[in-house]
Order: C-alpha cells, then structure tokens, then sequence
C-alpha cells in the first residue's frame, strides 16, 4: 500500500511517494542535511500513522497530532511498535537532527559524510519498520 508525505520544503509543498527513496537519494548527492533533517519528518508522519492505526480511536485525535517527535517515539516503544533498538535509533537521529537545526554555525564543523551516511542509513532502516515505502 502506498502512502503519500506531504513535506513543506521553503514555502513549497513537495509530494514524496517513498521517503526511502528519497533518503537514499540523499545519501547519493551528499545532501547530509536534508536526508537527516526529512527523517525526521518522516519518522512523525510514519509514527503518527502507526499510532493511530494501533490505538483505532481509543485515543483523542488532537492528543495524538499535537505529540511532540520525542513524546511519539516513547509512546511508539512503551505501546511496542517498535523494539529498543529502533527506539534508540530514532532518539539519536532525533537529537542530531535538533543539534544540526537548532544550531546552524556547527552544522559544517560536525557533519562528516562519513556519520551522515550511517545517520539515514539507520532512518532508513527505522523507516522500513514503521511501514514506509
């Protein structure tokens, strides 16, 4: 079943049929920023859908949207969707994405392609468990 991701990219939506493409199309032009920062968009979108789909109205909608990327990915681990593993993958990703957002100027000196790579490597791999193209 394919699912579509609407991402807002620079005050422009972009349609993505499969995020995993996309990221590995990331890691192929070396645009470390982006696959990082779109795997983690990725992992709410992807989150939320498996959230919903296991809880099947039992828990308030607005609730739900309103999760924070950390909040979901605990509630995802503490409902079982996904194991330990996963769950400290998404959490690394998740700080290193805020590390690369939240602080710009150290984006350039901390971003070796080398780690980049592993980094949506790993989102990928968490990806492909939460059921994404």
């Amino acid at each position: 079943m394919w699912k579509t991701v609407e991402t807002k990219i620079i005050g422009r939506v972009v349609i993505v049929e499969s995020p995993i493409k996309t990221l590995k199309e990331t890691i192929k032009s070396k645009e470390w920023f982006k696959g990082i920062v779109l795997s983690v968009t990725y992992f709410e979108h992807f989150g939320l859908l498996k959230l919903r789909e296991h809880f099947n109205d039992r828990i308030d909608e607005n609730k739900l949207k309103h999760l924070g990327v950390e909040q979901m990915i605990i509630l995802l681990y503490g409902s079982g969707l996904v194991d330990g593993n996963t769950y400290s993958k998404m959490m690394e990703i998740r700080k290193k994405r805020n590390k690369l957002v939240h602080d710009p100027w150290k984006q350039q000196i901390e971003l070796d392609s080398q780690d980049a790579e592993k980094i949506i490597k790993k989102a990928i791999e968490c990806l492909e468990i939460l059921g994404a193209p």
